[in-house]
């Protein structure tokens, strides 16, 4: 079992010796426990960050992500918010605080804070994020107009729902996240 240690915890994966900032694991190893139990089952891989745009969202009072386009019902669906930042959390009971603010969702938006995301795989961990990042960047772009945001219809917002949450398409034989993935590792290459 890793052991908390001041403000890093030392952690075994899979044999290596590695150390992560306390309050990442506190919170991060309580969305790992939930894998595959009860209704969190997208755990395999979970990413916290402070992203820029996501976390501007976070320390607006309405943290929401906006019906305004189909990338952002793509994103909204799938997304819980956790509204209260109590400080950084050692406690391993503000991981499971958390856990119960994600919900069964694989994004969530932390107030005054940052982003999560959950994945089978890092590929769609990965691929959550970098639409949340777009996401909110499009949101902040649009906000600072001072125009009126054009809100989608609600049966327009169903029905899209509908077609994501149905989606079970393969491009190739393989989901959209791992080609995208794959893409950004041939980048870095």
């Amino acid at each position: 079992m890793p052991g908390l240690k001041g403000n890093q915890a030392n952690i075994d994966v899979a044999k290596p010796k590695g150390v992560i900032n306390a309050a990442d694991f506190a919170a991060l190893r309580a969305m790992k426990q939930r894998n595959g139990k009860g209704k969190m089952k997208n755990a395999s891989a979970v990413f916290h960050t402070h992203m820029p745009y996501a976390s501007a969202l976070t320390r607006l009072e309405d943290q929401k992500i906006q019906p305004i386009g189909q990338t952002e019902l793509g994103t909204q669906m799938r997304t819980g918010y956790d509204e209260s930042y109590d400080g950084p959390g050692m406690d391993p009971s503000e991981g499971e605080r958390l856990v119960k603010a994600c919900g069964d969702n694989t994004v969530m938006l932390m107030a005054n804070h940052g982003a999560l995301t959950l994945g089978d795989t890092v590929a769609e961990a990965y691929d959550r994020l970098y639409y949340l990042e777009r996401v909110a960047q499009v949101q902040l772009y649009a906000m600072w107009t001072g125009q009126p945001l054009r809100k989608l219809p609600e049966p327009v917002i169903e029905k899209t729902f509908k077609t994501y949450g149905d989606n079970k398409m393969l491009y190739g034989g393989r989901k959209n996240a791992e080609w995208h993935f794959d893409a950004l590792k041939r980048i870095l290459d």
